[in-house]
């Protein structure tokens, strides 16, 4: 699994007042990229403008040490520094990922990486090498896992910047901007047999002018990651389908995913949503939903 997400947002604020004040010289802006994509097939190398990463998911048992190597390639056409760092994700009440420390399921205390730190010069490639050490038995049966991070670290020349141009342009003076760029990696562990278990929580289903929403919260309860596939399907009082959707999620343990679908709005009557989801075949939660299209629902 590749984590991605953009911060531009926060800086862009910052990025304007920086602006502004660069009429005494020029200013040097470092923006970090967090790439994170979570998709159903995984690819097999990470990648961005600067450098990639493969392969980019390790799954293995935790009954012994596992040793195992990534391979970074430099794609850019300038020297990189590349720091390596491990991390543990989670998703707190706004339903938002955070790196959270000394978490219960992460791996980070047993992960050995090395080297650490590193510099790439354009088109060369680095292994890098890790060991996985194995818990004590004293550690509850689950998955466990840990999110690896190469982040790209800015380069300095050394050289003295040159003196800054007059502004020309009501005192906006210049303004570099430098792309860092962090992928992460996520390792997972697994002891024991594994536990498949969701329940659905908040499940309704609300109109709008030419759709019907459903919308719910599905909660992981087992011990190991669940990749889900939601179905809704439309129907009458009678049972007599008229459409379906279907979508796919995927719960990590001890987390929770809200989820929302939608479908056509059906002509004036009374209908029944039938909710589920499952993790291949097996079902692990289910729901009916009545409502009609003059707004009420159950």
């Amino acid at each position: 699994m590749i984590w991605t997400e953009s911060i531009f947002r926060r800086w862009r604020g910052r990025l304007r007042t920086l602006a502004h004040r660069a009429s005494t010289g020029a200013r040097r802006i470092a923006m970090v990229l967090l790439l994170a994509i979570i998709a159903p097939m995984v690819p097999q190398v990470a990648w961005s403008a600067s450098f990639q990463v493969s392969p980019t998911r390790f799954e293995f048992k935790l009954n012994k040490r596992f040793t195992d190597s990534f391979t970074v390639t430099n794609n850019s056409q300038k020297r990189l520094r590349l720091r390596v760092f491990t991390s543990f994700l989670d998703v707190d009440d706004s339903n938002k990922l955070v790196p959270v420390k000394n978490h219960q399921l992460d791996l980070s205390k047993y992960v050995v990486i090395n080297p650490r730190k590193f510099v790439l010069r354009p088109g060369q490639k680095r292994v890098v090498r890790f060991s996985v050490r194995r818990p004590p038995a004293s550690l509850a049966p689950g998955e466990y896992r840990v999110v690896v991070f190469f982040a790209e670290l800015p380069i300095f020349s050394g050289k003295k910047a040159p003196p800054p141009k007059p502004s020309t342009q009501g005192g906006i003076g210049r303004v570099r901007i430098e792309l860092l760029t962090r992928l992460g990696i996520t390792m997972y562990g697994m002891k024991g047999k594994p536990n498949l278990k969701a329940v659905l929580e908040r499940a309704k289903v609300s109109l709008e002018s030419d759709r019907v929403v459903v919308e719910g919260r599905a909660i992981n309860k087992g011990n190991v990651r669940i990749p889900l596939t939601l179905n809704a399907t439309l129907a009458d009082l009678t049972g007599k389908p008229w459409k379906s959707v279907h979508g796919k999620i995927v719960v990590q343990r001890q987390q929770w995913r809200e989820f929302r679908l939608m479908l056509p709005r059906p002509p004036r009557g009374k209908y029944r949503i039938h909710l589920s989801g499952s993790s291949g075949k097996t079902v692990l939660f289910q729901s009916s939903l009545r409502f009609d299209t003059l707004g009420s629902s159950q």
